[in-house]
């Protein structure tokens, strides 16, 4: 605790991409945190939502976190593809990148710039 009173508390700014404090404060918590759990907590909770099988990626294409517990530190080319060039990259078959599967791949930005896919 401060010994000059209380700090007041910083409100979350949205995320310039996205104008959400959602998705602002997921990333905050990513980079903080850096870790696995947090990742894999986000995969779980996406692959309920969706139904679908999901891989958190980080920008050099590394899968750190899966619902395909296998796949996690496999490398991912559409991944790292997705990421280099900050944008959606669409999977059509498996095996079209080496460590792809058909699906899509989203960038994840912070500030303008990619974070993990």
């Amino acid at each position: 605790m401060p010994r000059r009173g209380n700090v007041p508390k910083r409100d979350v700014l949205p995320d310039p991409v996205y104008g959400s404090k959602v998705v602002a404060k997921l990333i905050n918590q990513i980079m903080l945190d850096g870790n696995k759990a947090t990742a894999q907590k986000i995969v779980e909770t996406v692959k309920e939502v969706c139904g679908c099988d999901v891989n958190f990626i980080e920008g050099k294409g590394r899968i750190i976190a899966s619902t395909n517990q296998k796949r996690v530190g496999d490398f991912h080319e559409g991944g790292r593809l997705a990421a280099q060039r900050n944008e959606t990259l669409e999977v059509f078959q498996d095996g079209q990148f080496p460590g792809a599967r058909k699906g899509v791949n989203i960038p994840v930005c912070h500030q303008g710039r990619p974070v993990a896919v």
